[in-house]
């Protein structure tokens, strides 16, 4: 220990001796010391209009940078607003440090104003939840950080009261990050899998959110190709194998997955590389997992014969002279040609389209314009609703950490903030954000925040005038849809209202025109464009 700190100013170096270099939040009167301290140390404070949206900011900052990044809230509604966020962020397995103000241990006593149990709130959505104080800062600082990025990476929160933040501590000398040391691993299981392959006539690989490590996606794409096996992905996975590799068969769950489902339910060894509970939009049907783990842990979600073992390892050795018997470039191909069938596999619905519908563009067609568009390795966030569900398969990734998206609590209003969050990791280069109107209109506050930090993001919008998702629910159920349609926002002009580029796209034909040019410009810019919401209709599998 040296000098005299406080522990606002010690959360503040700690952070600062990790690398953060900023922190999303909304104030209160419980935090501003410890706002005052982050900017002390030349920690930027990102100012949000909604707490859980300073939370998808970091959940997106995280994810590209792989290590903690930190958002912060106030006491009472701050904090109950900021639930949705961490939720998210541990069903989607991202290391996200929360800040949140509490009240002091006395007035905790005494009040009921804005008095919520914000530990016993945050357990159940974070792997940790403590008070910190001035005689628990050092170890709980440290602790916290760790906790977040051991496995299973996830959300913790650290609740600091005013007066708490305020108490004197000594300064305590914070190392610099440094690269986490090799930790002893389990042994590799190559034979084991090797064996269990040389077995198998339809062998089927399926990755999901714990294959984002490059080690472990590099062995999956050798031992596919090793024994020409097809992979099906997850939406968490997309951009960790190549939309370029023959053996990709598709996004499990997604629009355009008939095909795929058969190819597992016909499958005699299903390999889960990286697979978790989180990863299935849908329930798993499709048997017996022979599950490769990192660690030993339990999930119900699907029924596993489940292998701890260094999984990159284990896909490598087992890879080494393999018999390339798997037919996975045929069987893989026949699930991508299937999936374009099947976007407009069935027939036009009678159905009257929502009342404010001006008709548009086809899903896919828009797909395809905007991936024609955008480059290869621009990052794109996708929002929540049938978007999703359309992006996920028909959207062509080709590197890691290209394809960003809330799955495990599909949360929507996540595209916009996410951009935000991933436009401060990647720098100068654009980011875009594929958003629909009812996605939009959640988090419309936001576009002021993108407009503010200045940040060079391309909003998206895809105009239908509906929560599509819902809708099409409800027309499957036979019931009126209606109670899902809403107006039509001009969003052209909020942005333009908020200081952003705006431009409106009426067609096909000039959608790609419309994003090259905003991809060219050095700030924030908003595209609109009419969406066809009959053309989910006509999407099958």
């Amino acid at each position: 220990m040296g000098s005299e700190s406080t522990v606002a100013r010690e959360t503040a170096r700690f952070l600062a001796s990790r690398g953060i270099e900023r922190v999303y939040g909304l104030p209160g009167g419980e935090v501003t010391h410890l706002i005052e301290a982050l900017e002390d140390e030349g920690i930027a404070f990102v100012l949000t209009h909604h707490e859980t949206f300073a939370a998808h900011m970091a959940d997106a900052e995280a994810q590209l940078a792989d290590r903690p990044a930190v958002c912060l809230c106030t006491v009472g509604p701050g904090a109950t607003n900021i639930v949705n966020g961490i939720a998210n962020s541990m069903l989607d397995r991202t290391p996200v440090l929360l800040l949140m103000g509490e009240f002091n241990d006395a007035d905790r006593a005494e009040w009921t104003h804005m008095n919520v149990d914000l530990l016993e709130l945050f357990r159940p959505v974070s792997k940790l939840v403590e008070r910190m104080y001035a005689s628990n800062c050092a170890d709980l600082l440290e602790r916290a950080w760790d906790t977040a990025t051991a496995p299973m990476m996830g959300p913790v929160c650290v609740a600091l009261s005013s007066s708490d933040a305020q108490a004197e501590v000594g300064e305590t000398d914070w190392p610099a990050a440094e690269v986490a040391e090799e930790e002893e691993r389990v042994e590799a299981a190559g034979d084991v899998l090797r064996e269990r392959l040389e077995q198998a006539e339809r062998p089927a690989l399926v990755a999901g959110i714990g294959v984002r490590d490059a080690a472990i996606s590099q062995g999956l794409a050798e031992l596919a190709e090793a024994w020409d096996i097809p992979i099906v992905i997850t939406p968490k996975a997309k951009g960790w194998v190549s939309s370029e590799n023959p053996r990709l068969a598709g996004v499990y769950a997604s629009y355009g997955s008939a095909k795929l489902q058969t190819l597992l339910k016909d499958a005699d060894l299903v390999v889960g590389v990286g697979l978790d509970g989180t990863d299935f939009i849908r329930p798993w049907r499709y048997g017996e997992v022979l599950d490769l783990a990192e660690i030993a842990r339990e999930d119900s979600a699907f029924p596993a014969e489940r292998l701890v073992t260094d999984v990159a390892a284990t896909l490598r050795d087992a890879a080494v002279d393999g018999t390339p018997a798997g037919n996975g470039v045929d069987r893989a191909a026949e699930c991508r040609r299937a999936a374009w069938q099947d976007v407009e596999a069935k027939p036009e619905s009678d159905l009257a389209p929502p009342a404010s519908s001006r008709g548009g563009i086809q899903p896919h067609a828009a797909i395809e314009s905007i991936r024609g568009a955008v480059g290869r390795k621009t990052v794109v966030v996708c929002d929540v609703g049938m978007l999703k569900l359309a992006l996920c398969q028909y959207w062509e990734t080709f590197a890691p950490n290209t394809f960003l998206v809330s799955n495990g609590l599909s949360t929507m209003g996540y595209a916009l903030p996410g951009a935000i969050g991933a436009s401060h990791h990647v720098g100068d280069e654009p980011v875009v954000a594929l958003v629909g109107d009812g996605g939009l209109l959640m988090c419309l506050g936001e576009l002021d925040t993108l407009a503010r930090t200045g940040r060079r993001v391309v909003v998206m919008v895809a105009v239908d005038t509906t929560l599509s998702l819902i809708r099409l629910k409800s027309e499957s159920d036979n019931l009126r849809g209606s109670p899902n349609d809403f107006g039509t926002p001009d969003f052209v002009a909020i942005a333009t209202g908020v200081g952003m580029n705006a431009v409106r796209a009426v067609a096909e034909s000039d959608l790609a025109a419309k994003v090259e040019e905003c991809l060219m410009l050095d700030g924030p810019s908003l595209i609109e464009f009419p969406l066809d919401y009959r053309g989910y209709r006509r999407m099958g599998g």
